[in-house]
């Protein structure tokens, strides 16, 4: 594709290294911060958080950079954080994916009949990467309290009526139409 124009112009190219240079670690955060904006979108459970709770948890989870082959979870001990892999999978010791990049590992176990599950097997990461992880500790108080208390109390959060109307109105603006 090209693009041509009506008038003089100036136009200015960054390579990739130089915005790095300039933005300097900006630009990996906001990298990582829309890998788990659409992780927690994809969760069952972490879609359900209102915007305000979801922005508290990204602000206070922390990145590492990982080797291949790091255990992250040991066979036998309970899941007690949340993780995204932002670069690479989490896998068994087979190979198996049990979480692809962008996709959230944990919150299954954050729910209170979960709680007490051990894990079956080590999960380990598949690449030299970055995974981005929360504890439960943490969680549980950037959100005021156990997941699924904040889910059920969050159905007459504001935010959730007010995309429900929003939603309505539309509906019925588009059917007057």
């Amino acid at each position: 594709m090209s693009v041509k124009a009506k008038t003089e112009v100036v136009c200015l190219a960054l390579g990739r290294e130089t915005l790095i240079n300039i933005l300097g670690d900006k630009v990996q955060n906001i990298a990582c911060r829309n890998i788990l904006k659409w992780g927690f979108e994809k969760d069952p459970w972490l879609s359900k958080l209102t915007q305000v709770q979801k922005e508290k948890v990204f602000e206070n989870m922390k990145n590492f950079n990982v080797k291949q082959g790091t255990v992250v979870l040991k066979k036998g001990d309970r899941c007690n954080k949340i993780m995204v892999p932002i670069d690479g999978n989490l896998v068994d010791h087979s190979g198996n994916i049990i979480c692809e990049k962008g996709n959230v590992l944990g919150s299954f176990y954050f729910l209170m009949e979960n709680m007490d599950k051990k894990m079956p097997e080590d999960i380990m990461t598949d690449t030299e990467g970055i995974y981005s992880e929360i504890i439960l500790q943490d969680f549980a108080f950037l959100i005021g309290g156990a997941l699924q208390v904040v889910i059920k109390n969050n159905e007459n959060s504001h935010e959730v009526i007010a995309a429900y109307l929003e939603k309505y109105s539309y509906t019925i603006s588009k059917r007057n139409k």
